[in-house]
C-alpha cells in the first residue's frame, strides 16, 4: 500500500510526499486529483474512492502544531494508494478519521525539516495501517446523503466499521465527509455515502434518487418476489425494445418498475402493450423490426438467463443462480466486451 503525505514548511509552500521507508520524494498520485473537486481540501475531510482497481483514502485538513511564518495553523492531509484486498484496513483507518482520532497520531508524524520544509516518519504514519481490520458484511447498496454533524459521522464510522463498500465495479467516489460542498457535486458525482457542511441537507440521512447504486437495490428487492424471473425478462424485452442507451439504464429500470406493478410481464399487457409477440408502439417483438432492427426476444434458460440480441450486436443479458444467490446484469454495445462498452452489475443476496 502507497502512502503520501501533504503539508508544508516554515517557509515552503503545501505539497504531496511520496513516503517509503527508504525516501521521500515530492509525488501527488493521479488518483488524488479526480476527488479534489468533491471536497472542501482545507477542512477536515475523509474520501474513499475506487478508481480502476485502486482504492483511496483520502484524509484532508487535520491540524498540527505546528504553524507557518506567518502564524497560520499548518494542516496535513494523507492519501493511502491500495488494492481491493486492503479494504478493510482502509475502512479501519476512516473510522479512526471520522471519529477524530487520527489528528494527534498525523501531527506527530509530520516535523518541520527536508527539502519541502518538512519531513516525515515512515514508522509512524505506517503504523496508522496496522490498526486493525473492519468487518466484512454486505451493504445496504442505497445511496443517502446528510448535514454533516458529530451524530452523523459517527453514524458513517459504524457503518464502515461494519460492511464493505459497494460491490466491484462500482467506481468513483464511494464515501465523502466533507465542508463545504453543495449536494448538487456530490448526487452528480454517484457518491455512495456522503455528508457536508450544505445547509440545505436534512440533519438524518435522506435516499439520493436516480445514482449508479439504487440499480443494485432495485435488484435486491425485485430478487425476493416469486415474480423475479418474470420481471428479468420484462427488464430484458423493454431493454431490446426500447433501443436502450448505456446512459440511460437507469431511467429504464424505474421507467419499467414504476410501470410493471399489477402487470403481468410474461405474455400480459405492459404500458397498453402486449410484450409476448404483440404489437408494442406498431412494432411486432418476436421476428418483426423494431425501430429498423431485426430483435430477438429473450428467452429464460435452465439457469435463470435472459439474453436477447439485434441486427447491430448490442446484447442485454440477465442471470440469477437457482437459489437467487447471485444476480448479473450485462449490457454490452456492439457485441464487444470491453469495459468502455459494457458493464456488469452483481450482488450477493444472503
Amino acid at each position: 500500500m502507497k502512502i503520501y503525505v501533504r503539508s508544508r514548511g516554515e517557509f515552503q509552500d503545501y505539497c504531496w510526499l511520496s513516503i517509503t521507508e527508504g525516501a521521500q520524494q515530492r509525488e501527488e498520485h493521479p488518483i488524488i486529483g479526480q476527488v479534489r473537486d468533491l471536497i472542501q481540501s482545507e477542512a477536515p475531510s475523509v474520501v474513499l474512492a475506487r478508481f480502476n482497481g485502486q482504492l483511496l483514502l483520502l484524509v484532508t485538513g487535520e491540524e498540527s502544531s505546528r504553524t507557518d511564518s506567518r502564524t497560520r495553523q499548518i494542516r496535513n492531509s494523507v492519501a493511502w494508494v491500495g488494492q481491493e484486498s486492503d479494504e478493510s484496513v482502509l475502512r479501519a483507518i476512516a473510522v479512526r478519521a471520522l471519529k477524530g482520532s487520527l489528528r494527534e497520531e498525523i501531527d506527530r508524524a509530520v516535523r518541520f525539516g527536508g527539502s519541502e520544509g518538512f519531513q516525515v516518519s515512515y514508522k509512524d504514519i505506517k503504523r496508522l495501517a496496522e490498526t486493525g481490520h473492519a468487518g466484512n458484511a454486505i451493504p445496504d447498496t442505497t445511496p443517502k446523503i446528510a448535514l454533516i454533524s458529530p451524530t452523523m459521522k459517527n453514524l458513517l464510522a459504524d457503518e464502515l466499521a461494519e460492511y464493505r463498500l459497494p460491490p466491484h465495479p462500482e467506481e468513483g467516489s464511494l464515501v465523502v465527509a466533507t465542508g463545504i460542498k453543495n449536494r448538487e457535486t456530490l448526487e452528480a458525482a454517484g457518491v455512495w455515502r456522503s455528508l457536508s457542511s450544505d445547509g440545505r441537507l436534512p440533519e438524518d440521512w435522506e435516499v439520493i434518487r436516480h445514482s449508479r447504486f439504487l440499480k443494485l437495490s432495485i435488484l435486491m428487492d425485485i430478487a425476493k418476489q416469486e415474480s423475479f424471473k418474470k420481471i428479468c425478462i420484462g427488464i430484458g424485452v423493454l431493454v431490446l425494445i426500447l433501443g436502450w442507451q448505456f446512459d440511460n439504464i437507469n431511467s429504464l429500470f424505474y421507467k419499467f418498475l414504476s410501470n410493471s406493478n399489477g402487470s403481468d410481464v410474461n405474455g400480459s399487457d405492459v404500458n397498453g402493450s402486449d410484450v409476448n409477440g404483440s404489437d408494442v408502439n406498431g412494432s411486432d417483438v418476436n421476428g418483426s423490426d423494431v425501430n429498423g432492427s431485426e430483435t430477438q426476444t429473450p428467452t429464460l434458460d435452465d439457469i435463470g438467463t435472459v439474453q436477447g440480441t439485434n441486427n447491430d450486436g448490442d446484447v442485454a443479458k440477465i442471470t440469477i443462480s437457482e437459489e437467487l444467490e447471485k444476480i448479473e446484469v450485462v449490457f454490452r454495445l456492439g457485441g464487444t466486451t470491453s469495459n468502455l462498452d459494457g458493464k456488469i452489475f452483481y450482488k450477493t443476496i444472503e
